[in-house]
């Protein structure tokens, strides 16, 4: 497979995966508006919508994210796998990507 890193293919897929994945929360805040109004058939639509754009958006991660153990698209064996993979990228997220954002600096004494 051909590499699309820091490529104009990447940064395409970058846009649609924060497109869709936007898009699909907005269905689902539209379900759960739908659910407290007591429309079940709404929300029920609203959840098939938000569940496509979601898989439209998993189908862009998986193009983006490099096969391991960390890749949130790969599947893991099993739960403790997959905690695993959350817990890494949990950390990732609040020491490398949002270093001032995180709870991290007050456990580390800084």
């Amino acid at each position: 497979m051909a590499t699309i890193k820091s490529s104009r293919t990447m940064a395409n897929l970058e846009i649609a995966l924060a497109k869709e994945t936007r898009a699909s929360r907005r269905y689902q805040a539209f379900a759960e508006r739908a659910d407290a109004e007591g429309n079940e058939r709404a929300a029920a639509l609203f959840r098939a919508i938000a569940d496509r754009r979601s898989s439209h958006a998993r189908s862009h991660m998986e193009a983006l994210e490099p096969p391991g153990p960390v890749a949130v698209s790969q599947p893991n064996d099993d739960t403790a796998g997959t905690v695993r993979a959350a817990i890494l990228i949990e950390l990732h997220e609040s020491i490398d990507l949002y270093p001032g954002h995180g709870s991290h600096k007050r456990r580390r004494g800084t």
